[in-house]
């Protein structure tokens, strides 16, 4: 389940840190505090400061590593986190695995350089042979295993709730990306591990450097990630090469017509020969019937569907009461989640040209918590469509709608007027300024006809329907 754009700024996160973040925060903050130059004393003499200040490259050596597992966690975070039990238990293991790795990670990478240098940066630690060497990689390979597969998990993690959180191709491809990453961190630690236990006692020379050589297989994480990265694209675009056109139609504000304007449209559609089909992803105000609930709005758009789609897959989510979804979710003691809608409409695409997507409210209404129009349109890739009621008031509310949608990174194809009061004399000159000051085009206008047969209003917006084919073609771009 996707989260609001503009009050994160990105697809699938959260504004704001939470208390665990600041806690892993703190964690890791802590974590560089026991790597300090000099961890005992202040150097009291010249000589000592000298002493001191040779740590200094195994210190920096140490804080990039522990730089980058709080950077790769801090987006996982901005992206992914939902703190939920999952997230919250991994993020624990990882800030209680990176505590027990600081002392490890700071006496490797002491050694290292103290021998790269030829003993003139000091050892961290005096060795009484091969078997203390070989100790020393035992346990930093398995404290660099832990975390790596810590963070691996939270990855994976992600990758399972791939659906509910409305991962777009390229959110997914950069998971895959990151557990390739933290996957093969695993593999060559757990190598290193191998070797350091594997190795003969008496031959000196594979027992001391063969488990730190193998470390130098991580030069290929580059390209391991790429690989993975350029699969996941592969695999998506493969998946998508042919997607059902489709269009998201959202409105000013409720009660403008938006129901009105995607079953007509849905007859435009069809009137060019397409298959076209009509969804409510969340419908507020649902009676009970022997077939179970229903939505009246759904009903019109399983009606004016062809081929005729089953109505749960029109309308995945269907609360009683006649208020927001938000709230109605809530009376009705339920969590509204992205993972069944994207799956109706994958079924629903599967037999169709084209998927008219009725919204619920205006652009900012959320469809559920922690669910925006934004989500939804990104997570099914397609344009927007805005319906402006026709009244005092509109062209403010129809601008801001236009700048909320641009701003959530989502395409608006067009909008449609809609005169929902027909004592507003000063129609034509609103259409007017309303054309001047949206950065879309007019699409249509609807009149006010109520108990109109929608078929009948379908010739208005035939050049709505045409933009949404356009929308589709190749080159251009959904949002």
């Amino acid at each position: 389940m996707a989260e609001s754009a503009q009050a994160r700024g990105r697809p699938g996160g959260r504004g704001g840190a939470t208390r665990l973040d600041a806690f892993v925060d703190a964690a890791f903050a802590f974590a560089v505090t026991l790597l300090v130059i000099s961890v005992d004393a202040i150097p009291d003499s010249t000589a000592a400061l000298v002493q001191a200040l040779k740590s200094i490259p195994a210190f920096a050596a140490c804080f990039a590593m522990i730089a980058m597992f709080w950077a790769s966690h801090a987006r996982w975070s901005r992206r992914h986190n939902r703190d939920g039990v999952a997230d919250v238990v991994l993020s624990l293991a990882l800030v209680f695995t990176v505590l027990v790795y600081v002392y490890p990670l700071r006496l490797q990478f002491g050694v290292f350089f103290a021998w790269a240098s030829g003993g003139w940066l000091p050892y961290p630690m005096a060795f009484d042979g091969a078997a203390d060497i070989s100790f020393m990689f035992l346990v930093y390979g398995l404290a660099f295993a832990s975390m790596s597969l810590c963070m691996a998990a939270l990855y994976g993690h992600s990758w399972r709730n791939r659906e509910r959180l409305g991962l777009d191709a390229g959110a997914r491809a950069e998971v895959v990306g990151e557990l390739a990453i933290f996957g093969w961190f695993t593999v060559v630690a757990t190598a290193s591990v191998l070797a350091a236990l594997a190795t003969p006692a008496d031959d000196t020379s594979l027992r001391v450097g063969l488990p730190g050589m193998l470390y130098a297989l991580l030069g290929l994480t580059g390209p391991v990630n790429a690989l993975a990265v350029r699969r996941a694209t592969t695999a998506a675009t493969a998946r998508l090469s042919v997607p059902a056109r489709g269009v998201l139609v959202t409105g000013t504000d409720t009660g403008v017509g938006k129901s009105l304007v995607s079953v007509a449209l849905l007859h435009a559609l069809r009137a060019r020969g397409l298959r076209a089909v009509g969804m409510k992803p969340v419908a507020a105000g649902c009676e009970p019937t022997a077939d179970g609930p229903r939505n009246e709005d759904a009903l019109a758009l399983q009606e004016a569907s062809t081929p005729r789609p089953p109505y749960a897959d029109v309308n995945p989510w269907a609360l009683p009461e006649p208020t927001a979804p938000q709230l109605a979710a809530r009376l009705a003691g339920t969590t509204v989640e992205l993972a069944p809608v994207l799956a109706a409409h994958a079924r629903l695409a599967a037999t169709a040209d084209c998927v008219v997507v009725e919204g619920a409210g205006g652009w900012l209404s959320p469809l559920g918590d922690d669910i925006e129009h934004a989500d939804l349109a990104r997570a099914l890739r397609v344009p927007v469509l805005l319906v402006v009621g026709l009244r005092l008031g509109c062209l403010s509310h129809a601008r801001l709608s236009a700048q909320a949608i641009e701003a959530d990174g989502c395409r608006l194809v067009g909008w449609i007027g809609s005169a929902v009061d027909p004592r507003f004399d000063r129609r034509d000159d609103y259409l007017a300024l309303l054309r001047a000051a949206l950065p879309a085009p007019c699409l249509g206008v609807l009149p006010h006809a109520p108990g109109a047969d929608p078929a009948s209003l379908a010739m208005h917006l035939a050049a709505a329907a045409a933009a949404v084919v356009q929308a589709h073609t190749p080159g251009a771009t959904a949002g």
